[in-house]
């Protein structure tokens, strides 16, 4: 169920930060009613297009074709991101436009209820000179690729970030101290995001994610920040509801399906 006394101001909130986040990594392109940010780096995570700031009127199925158009020719993926309650015409413009659209849980902390770590793990935040930083990320990269098999650690990007107070990684470890996960969340202001939880498939069902949640949201709230997330399953959405986090919208994600 959708939180209804999630206001204007707190989806505009919403809008401004995620409209500021990624110009941290990107540059930005104007494209009709989007705003298309492009990596300036190009070994980094690919970013999307997403509504103007403020952009109000509908979104047609010609616009949302013409920015996938531009994507294509400056080299960059087709993908689009937005929230629904603000944009509510771009949903079915960008399926029309032959898009697959995800819609996730949109959710903001309301009362914080934290949680134990669970026995045999530890969860902490990370600094960007401690020598396990990369591990962690690599931890963090292998579940999200359902996989125990960690690939070689890079965090040179993510230090630099880490350093700016722009990212704040946490890790979670077994008794031997080797990461079996992470998290992280995005300061922009007095808002941020929490995204990567990812735990190892060897270490899942044993709380560590919603450890790692309790963890960085305790983070960001000691240093003024109101945190949220998204969530794309009912099984997440269930593990933040525990950390006291309440659905205030929809999160679409949406890629252009592939042409035959």
């Amino acid at each position: 169920m959708i939180d209804t006394h999630a206001g204007e101001d707190e989806l505009g909130s919403l809008e401004r930060y995620l409209d500021l986040a990624p110009r941290a990594v990107a540059v930005s392109r104007e494209c009709g009613p989007f705003t298309v940010f492009v990596r300036d780096n190009p070994r980094g995570h690919p970013l999307y297009a997403r509504p103007r700031l403020g952009y109000s009127r509908p979104v047609s199925p010609e616009e949302v074709r013409r920015v996938l158009d531009f994507q294509r020719a400056i080299g960059v993926p087709r993908a689009l991101e937005w929230v629904h309650e603000t944009t509510p015409t771009l949903l079915p413009a960008a399926r029309e436009a032959g898009m697959s659209v995800q819609e996730c849980a949109l959710l903001r902390l309301g009362r914080f209820a934290p949680t134990e770590t669970p026995t045999g793990y530890r969860v902490h935040e990370m600094t960007a000179d401690d020598p396990q930083t990369g591990a962690v990320l690599a931890a963090i990269d292998a579940s999200f690729r359902d996989s125990d098999r960690m690939g070689p650690p890079e965090s040179s990007e993510q230090k630099l970030r880490m350093r700016a107070r722009l990212l704040v990684l946490v890790g979670a470890f077994d008794t031997l101290g080797r990461p079996v996960g992470g998290g992280m969340h995005n300061p922009r202001g007095d808002l941020t995001e929490v995204t990567g939880i990812g735990t190892l498939p060897a270490h899942r069902g044993r709380g560590i994610g919603t450890a790692i949640t309790s963890i960085l949201t305790g983070t960001a709230l000691r240093e003024g920040q109101s945190p949220f997330l998204s969530a794309a399953t009912r099984s997440a959405v269930s593990v933040y509801e525990t950390v006291g986090y309440a659905r205030v919208g929809t999160a679409c994600i949406a890629t252009e399906n592939e042409r035959g």
